[in-house]
């Protein structure tokens, strides 16, 4: 197999703009004409759904043609299904993730306690006759027990992106997600009519907790004043007790017999 040139691949789209790459175009001792796209071109395109062959290495985005014309034309086709997407759908979106991790067993009358035992609930508890079936342990929505202690606590994550679904000549769809200062005039007119979307948006050290899987809902100002007044009842509470942690405050504050969260 020996090269023969480098030819360089051009194509407009009404959405994308123009595409350009280059190509190695090969010839073998068949005089059949073959290249491998640029791994990154083959990626875009596998992603879009392109159809692609792969090499004898493996690798995607194989070519081969028994004329240089007809394999640089289909090269241009892949690239022109790629380029061909349409924009489906486009709205802003509140990308959010809410974590609860706590574990506790609570009396009928709503008394919380700190486990489902007989001694602290009053109720039976377990696979005999005597359990009571109000009797269970509650659990945040992140699974702690005995063997997977945890601290307790609540994190939340709310963050505003414009998402864009397109639809590709080949049936395959995708979805892409784009920070609000970079999304577009729809992202300007929701944020200059929003106020808790605005809110949202310009809280700037939140990420999502380490290996949660997020939630989105559609954007209303409604939704976004939900997690602006979780956000809110978080920082609250922070202070309150903030300036109550080391072992001095927490003692005075025990022997005095005061509430910092009643």
């Amino acid at each position: 197999m020996a090269k023969l040139k480098t030819q360089r691949i051009s194509v407009d789209g009404v959405e994308r703009g123009e595409l350009q790459f280059k190509i190695d175009i090969n010839v073998g001792k068949d005089g059949t004409f073959t290249t491998t796209l640029p791994k990154d071109i083959a990626t875009l395109f596998d992603a879009a759904g392109v159809k692609m062959q792969r090499n004898n290495l493996g690798n995607l985005g194989y070519f081969a043609h028994s004329t240089c014309d007809g394999l640089e034309q289909k090269v241009k086709e892949a690239a022109a299904e790629y380029m061909s997407r349409e924009m489906t759908s486009e709205r802003i979106i509140i990308k959010y993730c809410i974590k609860t991790r706590c574990s506790y067993a609570m009396k009928k009358n709503g008394e919380i306690c700190p486990n489902p035992s007989e001694e602290w609930t009053g109720m039976g508890y377990g696979i005999g006759e005597d359990h009571d079936p109000f009797n269970f342990w509650r659990l945040g929505n992140v699974n702690i027990n005995a063997t997977n202690n945890s601290s307790f606590g609540f994190q939340i994550y709310a963050q505003p992106f414009v998402r864009r679904d397109y639809k590709y000549k080949s049936g395959k769809t995708k979805t892409e997600y784009t920070r609000m200062q970079y999304g577009g005039s729809v992202a300007d007119e929701a944020l200059k009519n929003g106020y808790y979307l605005r809110w949202l948006q310009s809280v700037p050290c939140i990420s999502m907790p380490d290996g949660a899987d997020e939630e989105e809902l559609d954007y209303s100002e409604n939704v976004c004043e939900f997690f602006v007044t979780m956000i809110k009842s978080i920082c609250n509470l922070n202070e309150k007790i903030k300036d109550f942690l080391k072992p001095e405050a927490i003692q005075m504050i025990a022997d005095k017999k005061m509430k910092l969260l009643g």
